[in-house]
């Protein structure tokens, strides 16, 4: 939440066909939810979004942890609705490692992510024994088991650190 206002973040390449947006929030069921794009990056493959002051809802925020601190092999959850699944998931692995790819710095994880894992949130307990957001569900490799990337909450925070910052 920022200025009173609740945003969403998403894959760019979860929305990037969709000409009307529109999200579904577990504790409204099948229920769908219009929302605006307020900034979107097809580099870093992230959208934020924003429902309609008119649409009043109720989320529980996640806190942005640090990818850094999570050490190798730390447990990870990641979170999203695989193979477009009602419902949403969780499944849980842990942190591989980190890896570089055409250039661009992703967390690896070896909990299961599938085809609309996307967007969702990969997370670890923090100190506190809080989870906290350490990455963004964002690819895997085909046919290989449990080899799933999520791009670190430190491209997160500099994403919404443009946008969030400017936002009016």
């Amino acid at each position: 939440q920022f200025a009173n206002k609740t945003f969403f973040v998403t894959n760019h390449h979860v929305i990037d066909s969709g000409k009307k947006v529109a999200i579904t929030l577990p504790r409204y069921g099948a229920q769908k939810f219009p929302v605006r794009i307020i900034a979107d990056s097809p580099e870093m493959d992230l959208t934020l979004l924003r429902i309609p002051g008119k649409h009043n809802v109720e989320v529980t925020t996640q806190n942005i942890g640090n990818r850094d601190n999570i050490s190798n092999g730390t447990k990870v959850i990641a979170i999203g609705y695989p193979l477009g699944q009602n419902g949403i998931k969780i499944t849980s692995g842990g942190k591989a490692g980190n890896q570089v790819m055409h250039g661009t710095d992703y967390l690896q994880t070896d909990a299961a992510l599938c085809p609309g894992n996307s967007g969702g949130a990969l997370m670890a307990q923090n100190a506190d024994g809080e989870y906290e957001v350490i990455g963004i569900n964002n690819a895997i490799i085909p046919g290989q088991n449990n080899v799933g990337y999520a791009i670190p909450s430190q491209v997160l925070k500099a994403f919404l650190s443009n946008y969030l910052y400017t936002y009016k």
